[in-house]
């Protein structure tokens, strides 16, 4: 039975939607016609090889670079073309595979200064962003939601590395995004630190869209509700992670039959 036109009006956008993007460098094509939807409430990770062009994807989503073909709508606009700030403030936040922070500053102070770029009116960066409540309580809430509320006056510098990307994730949360964007979040952990990041990712998929780059395929397993696979620039695959892990040609590319007979 065919769909009405009242029915189909009715579906909701996606939050995100690439068509056809594209990107070459020169004579190497590094995305190849990427289609890929992410619907809002959604944690979408995107897996591949070394040299699949998750990389040139994510740079392209955030701004950095542009395509040479195809288009990005976030929620409902047309952003092909828009510089990253304005992506920010159209709610796209991204979270950095390399970490940056103030090592010198508190948690407290790194936080309460991403959610200066928020307020339009905190532009005064001359003016210490302790010494406004205002900032701070949203701070303290940000990084309560990483588990760092015990660490708010401590050094940056001071927290290990998964402690680092739990305070980079509350520097995305106090923009209140509408997308996180997570580029190789659990990269550089050990074992211990990577489940327990697992673990904040799973507690922030319930208030928050994600679309995750991940090369932790225990993580990807656990969190994402669809799966897109790149290789060679190209899709290769995308749905529920039971399709994508039985997918023949995603594990001939990059799984391999051993994680796809042990991963149920």
């Amino acid at each position: 039975m065919r769909s009405s036109p009242a029915s189909m009006s009715a579906r909701p956008l996606p939050l995100l939607e690439v068509q056809g993007l594209t990107k070459r460098f020169g004579g190497v094509t590094a995305n190849d016609a990427i289609d890929l939807e992410l619907a809002a409430g959604e944690t979408h990770a995107v897996i591949g090889p070394n040299g699949a062009g998750k990389t040139t994807l994510v740079a392209q989503l955030s701004g950095e670079i542009l395509p040479s073909a195809g288009r990005i709508v976030l929620g409902g606009l047309d952003v092909t073309r828009m510089p990253p700030y304005r992506r920010a403030a159209r709610g796209l936040a991204r979270v950095f595979q390399v970490t940056s922070i103030f090592k010198d500053f508190s948690t407290l102070e790194n936080v309460a200064i991403a959610a200066q770029g928020r307020l339009s009116h905190s532009y005064a960066f001359w003016k210490p962003a302790e010494a406004d409540e205002g900032l701070n309580t949203l701070a303290r809430e940000a990084l309560r939601q990483v588990g760092l509320e015990s660490r708010w006056s401590d050094p940056a510098g001071e927290l290990s590395h998964g402690e680092h990307r739990q305070l980079e994730i509350a520097m995305a949360l106090v923009r209140r995004p509408r997308l996180l964007l997570l580029d190789e979040p659990t990269a550089g952990m050990g074992p211990e630190e990577s489940r327990d990041f697992q673990q904040l990712l799973l507690g922030l998929k319930k208030s928050y869209t994600i679309l995750l780059i991940e090369h932790d395929m225990q993580v990807v397993f656990a969190i994402a509700d669809r799966i897109t696979v790149l290789a060679g620039g190209q899709v290769i695959a995308s749905g529920s992670p039971r399709e994508v892990q039985g997918n023949t040609q995603v594990r001939e590319a990059y799984l391999g039959e051993d994680f796809a007979m042990g991963a149920g």
